[in-house]
């Protein structure tokens, strides 16, 4: 397929630029040795379509479409085309896409990469720099995203605006994430009914000049482990039934919430948070539509109005710190298993069923100081203030000493070390410099918004009532403007 008329005078600019002996000294090509056995083009939208069109698609490189030998897709400065920069649709064979730049799409609802019904895909060593969509995954398979950036090139002359959406997946099977860095997006990730997704050693960040709502809906999952990751100034809203949710070894930083289950809807049917930070958010964890929840290991610090709601139909919380919060640990769960823990610091802590509350530090050698309601307490210590609101909560034996607790007190069953992402994208010097040059020739206009329901109806082929011009599309109740201890 030919090339649209601009993409082909996109291309004729560039290759006339870096021809030209000022433009090569400008942009530093000249200076720099190739580091890749093919040099890189730059092209229009790579858009495939079917196992067929894979034997002869001008932009495979090499492969036979096997496991041992996938095609390869490699070596791209994709400029700004009217659609996605790669989309790949309908096919199964084994492919590789790596050492490629994505330039800004034009289009409102374009992405960088776009998986429709493709399976056995791996995307490594990729730079998006800005999209509607950065990354789009739908009713794909066995898919591998490794040391791929979604950020705009903000030290280039023509600094792009960002994502609407960092990665949008939907009904997807087993995904693999790793090393995967998302910045200045609204939604750095929206993650929809995918079975056995592994998100490990990325990082999660928006810009409050893009600031729409900074959190990530996680609808549906299952089977899905999320592992030593950063969530800066960014929340998970786990909702409808997520299942079987190993939260393990992140790092939650500041944002609205660090962890809100959407209100009057199932958030995790099971699930474990084992070994993670929980830090300065407007609200910490706030869990009370779940099943069973194991939660271990944890910091929870520094929350404005509280580091934890919880009202799970079951609950065993051990070995976890809460402290420096207005409200430490709300626990609503009837026969909660608490122990082990260490609490303290905090205005006060709360339970209002019947808990198991014995063998906890409570910040003093004489125990909590404990009230109905807040009006009268009756000690018998000198520690955290701890409402039981009338009911039974066996608190009558506690620890005289900090126990051990937080991440180094734990075994959460995979890999420890530093939240973030490890490696960063592998991309070839002359790749970079071609993807600046072509930067420079059209500024970009940043992301074009897109309403989220009319978009999801369009993908399952339904029709969907826009939203209301001028009202943002929220998909949770805001929270209480003013909280107190039991809704």
């Amino acid at each position: 397929m030919e090339a649209p008329v601009a993409v082909r005078l996109q291309i004729a600019l560039l290759v006339t630029a870096i021809l030209a002996v000022p433009a090569v000294e400008a942009i530093g090509i000249a200076d720099i040795e190739a580091d890749t056995e093919v040099r890189p083009e730059p092209t229009g939208s790579i858009i495939i379509q079917g196992d067929d069109e894979l034997t002869d698609h001008p932009a495979v490189r090499e492969g036979s479409g096997t496991a041992e030998d996938p095609y390869v897709i490699s070596d791209w400065v994709i400029l700004r085309t009217e659609g996605a920069g790669i989309r790949l649709e309908d096919t199964s064979r084994h492919v590789l896409v790596e050492n490629v730049i994505v330039l800004e799409p034009i289009n409102v609802g374009a992405s960088g990469v776009e998986l429709s019904n493709a399976s056995n895909v791996t995307i490594q060593d990729a730079w998006i720099q800005g999209a509607t969509i950065g990354v789009k995954m739908f009713y794909s398979s066995n898919v591998t995203l490794e040391r791929v950036l979604l950020e705009p090139d903000n030290e280039g002359e023509a600094p792009i605006g960002g994502f609407q959406f960092g990665m949008d997946l939907l009904e997807n099977r087993n995904v693999r994430l790793g090393n995967v860095s998302i910045d200045r997006a609204e939604y750095p990730a929206w993650l929809v009914n995918t079975r056995n997704m592994t998100i490990s050693d990325s990082t999660f960040g928006t810009d409050d000049v893009l600031r729409f709502w900074r959190q990530i809906p996680f609808s549906n999952m299952t089977d899905a482990s999320i592992e030593r990751s950063v969530f800066d100034n960014v929340g998970l809203i786990p909702q409808n039934e997520a299942d079987n949710v190993t939260l393990a070894y992140n790092v939650f930083e500041e944002g609205d919430w660090n962890i809100l289950g959407a209100r009057d809807a199932p958030q995790i049917v099971e699930g474990e948070l084992c070994g993670n930070e929980f830090r300065r958010g407007d609200s910490g964890v706030d869990l009370d539509e779940a099943g069973e929840l194991e939660i271990r290991g944890n910091v929870f610090a520094n929350a404005t109005f509280w580091n934890l709601d919880l009202w799970p139909e079951s609950l065993e919380f051990t070995h976890n710190r809460v402290l420096g919060s207005e409200d430490g640990a709300r626990i609503r769960t009837e026969a909660a298993q608490v122990y082990n823990n260490s609490i303290h610091g905090n205005d006060r802590s709360l339970f209002s069923h019947d808990t198991d509350a014995r063998w906890n530090w409570w910040g003093d050698a004489s125990g909590p100081n404990l009230t109905d309601y807040g009006d009268e307490y009756r000690g018998p210590g000198d520690g955290e203030n701890v409402w039981t609101a009338g009911n039974e909560v066996r608190i009558d034996s506690w620890l005289t000493e900090p126990p051990a607790t937080g991440p180094d007190a734990v075994d959460c069953g995979v890999p420890d070390g530093e939240a973030g992402v490890k490696e960063d994208p592998r991309l070839s010097a002359e790749l970079r410099a071609m993807a600046e040059a072509a930067a420079q020739l059209e500024p970009s206009a940043g992301p074009i918004e897109i309403d989220p329901v009319q978009h999801r109806a369009e993908v399952r082929g339904e029709v969907a009532v826009p939203a209301p011009a001028g009202v943002p599309w929220n998909p949770v109740k805001e929270p209480l403007a003013h909280p107190h201890p039991f809704r």
